[in-house]
């Protein structure tokens, strides 16, 4: 079997979108030969998961106790799946000349808003706007 290919999703702080997407992808990409992961281009290291965020993971059977990670360029990572065109934007700045990861949106040309501190049902719509992209993703793999 050849190695897994791995796919760091990245959004601002890594407490919601790209940790939602995180875990989702968990599922979503279980058959395929995928190492995932998450990071944010602004985030503190190990701040926990928004409680919104693993409130509507787990209304999705979907358990998930997660900790931020600031995107390190350094971590060997095959393809970064950005939530906005600023964090393709952000984290092309951050890369090395040589590297050789591709680095596209989630959902091309759409940008999925942070939902940082606001309600569930902002989160519902933003968990189900990436779930979306997910399964969209997924059949690029």
């Amino acid at each position: 079997m050849s190695r897994a290919k791995h796919v760091c999703f990245v959004c601002s702080g890594n407490t919601c979108r790209s940790q939602m997407a995180e875990a989702m992808a968990t599922q979503i990409l279980k058959d395929k030969n995928v190492q995932l992961s998450s990071a944010g281009v602004y985030a503190q290291n190990n701040a926990p998961t928004m409680p919104q965020a693993v409130e509507v993971l787990k209304n999705q059977n979907i358990a998930w106790d997660g900790r931020s990670s600031l995107l390190d360029p350094s971590t060997p990572v095959d393809e970064y799946v950005c939530m906005t065109e600023k964090h393709v934007t952000v984290l092309k700045s951050m890369l090395p000349p040589s590297a050789t990861c591709s680095v596209r949106m989630l959902i091309p040309g759409t940008s999925i808003g942070d939902p940082y501190n606001l309600s569930v049902a902002v989160y519902e719509k933003t968990r189900k706007q990436i779930h979306a992209g997910l399964l969209d993703y997924a059949k690029t793999l």
